[in-house]
């Protein structure tokens, strides 16, 4: 999830560092493209059922595993978003899982979505530097 306040000091962060976000699993949390005008109340079913924080750990596992491979991903980044835990994707032990999955390292930034009391800007932007240090040399 963007730390959305903070989105234009992340952006050149990581533009400085040579590095981009190339997937995500909250931008189609919102697009319901399963949905039918002419039967709106099953397709409406089938739309939520189907978006990423409705789907079991295995099909998100699964989905990510995909993405690293699509993407070529060098390293995984999850937000730790306090006030949205089902957006959030770094609970119930899923990073460490994807890391055995996929090799793939991750770094796990703390804070929320719209709070920024719940934000350490020095403290993301010194572990965001530190984890591409990491993967430059993995």
């Amino acid at each position: 999830m963007p730390i959305w306040g903070k989105l234009k000091n992340l952006s050149s962060q990581f533009a400085e560092l040579k590095t981009t976000v190339v997937a995500s699993t909250y931008c189609n949390s919102w697009i319901f493209e399963a949905l039918d005008p002419a039967d709106p109340f099953r397709s409406m079913a089938r739309a939520y059922s189907s978006i990423f924080i409705c789907r079991s750990d295995d099909r998100k596992e699964q989905y990510i595993a995909e993405m690293v491979s699509k993407y070529r991903v060098d390293g995984i980044l999850y937000h730790d978003s306090k006030t949205c835990p089902n957006n959030s994707n770094c609970r119930y032990e899923l990073p460490q899982r994807m890391h055995k999955k996929t090799g793939k390292p991750f770094l796990i930034v703390h804070g929320d979505l719209n709070d920024l009391r719940l934000y350490s800007e020095e403290q993301t932007r010194t572990n965001i530097e530190a984890f591409v240090e990491q993967l430059a040399q993995g």
